[in-house]
């Protein structure tokens, strides 16, 4: 069997990688003045932005560097050279489908996803990051037909148990944690500044 690689196009994160950097580190320094001088409106509105830039940097940072699929197994490897493995055999659960949010309806682009039980971790190809021939490329290449049309979390739960993460089965639990790790960093910013 003939070795498949995909690599994403990612010429725009690389190009967005060093403002992004840049504006984190001019937002470190400027909260890190106002506090010393006391200007705390100032590091109250400079703090968000910090957090959000860091935020920023890591979710760039996680995009997966390529897409391995030969030899009985599919490999994820991300841009640090960490990587997960699956074997491709019949244990292996993946699904390719559009998925409906049911957040307002919203739908994603479509997406292959790939676990196995027993194994932490999932290989997820967006075709936001992914080109679409490349996603069909690799879920032929283990043996994933397209799902017909868009899906909601319990179509998917029908037809894959557990492929979706938690934040995607739960999306309000998801919501309702995000907004209290929020007000805990802000009450805890107030008060270190104050």
């Amino acid at each position: 069997m003939t070795e498949l690689v995909v690599r994403p196009d990612r010429s725009a994160l690389h190009a967005a990688r060093p403002w992004i950097a840049a504006g984190t580190a001019v937002t470190a320094v400027v909260l890190v003045v106002a506090t010393c001088t006391g200007h705390v409106v100032v590091a109250v509105f400079a703090a968000p932005v910090l957090l959000a830039g860091i935020l920023l940097l890591v979710v760039l940072m996680t995009v997966p560097r390529s897409v391995v699929v030969g030899a009985g197994i599919v490999r994820l490897t991300r841009w640090n050279g960490r990587s997960l493995t699956l074997p491709v055999d019949d244990d292996l659960q993946g699904l390719h489908a559009r998925y409906v949010s049911n957040l307002g309806g919203v739908s994603s682009p479509p997406r292959l996803v790939m676990r196995r039980p027993g194994v932490r971790g999932r290989i997820t190809l967006a075709e936001g990051v992914w080109t679409s021939a490349d996603v069909k490329r690799v879920a032929d290449a283990v043996g994933v037909e397209p799902a017909p049309g868009a899906m909601d979390r319990r179509d998917w739960q029908r037809l894959a148990p557990g492929l979706l993460p938690w934040v995607v089965r739960w999306p309000y639990t998801a919501i309702m944690l995000g907004v209290a790790v929020t007000l805990v960093v802000a009450a805890g910013l107030i008060t270190l500044l104050d």
